[in-house]
């Protein structure tokens, strides 16, 4: 069976400072929507002092190669992590295709490219 998603519109206020919002229910605007999958994009920007500096990065996101590689042997980041929280769920989506396939090359060469 497919699953439901219970929905509300809301309006959304910005905040004086990035990532500080509100959001308002619109009064009846509840929907539902039928699905298969359902991925859930909410933009988050990382936080990266949890890694101490173990991976490289560049600014606030970490680094990878077009395969999805990090500095870290065996190690493979996408999506918000090296987007940040302003880019595309299609993108992070593509990149974990693009990472899968240089995974499923590195377990069964131990190859892996870091640039």
């Amino acid at each position: 069976t497919g699953l439901r998603l219970d929905c509300v519109r809301v309006k959304f206020q910005p905040g004086a400072i990035r990532g500080q919002f509100s959001v308002t229910p619109v009064e009846g605007s509840a929907f539902t929507l039928e699905a298969d999958a359902i991925v859930s994009s909410i933009g988050q920007d990382p936080d990266l002092a949890p890694l101490d500096g173990t991976l490289a990065a560049e600014g606030v996101l970490l680094r990878i190669d077009e395969l999805g590689a990090t500095s870290a042997t065996g190690v493979w980041a996408g999506g918000d992590c090296v987007l940040g929280g302003d880019d595309l769920t299609v993108t992070a989506v593509q990149q974990g295709k693009v990472a899968a396939i240089a995974i499923d090359h590195h377990l069964c060469t131990r190859e892996q490219r870091y640039g």
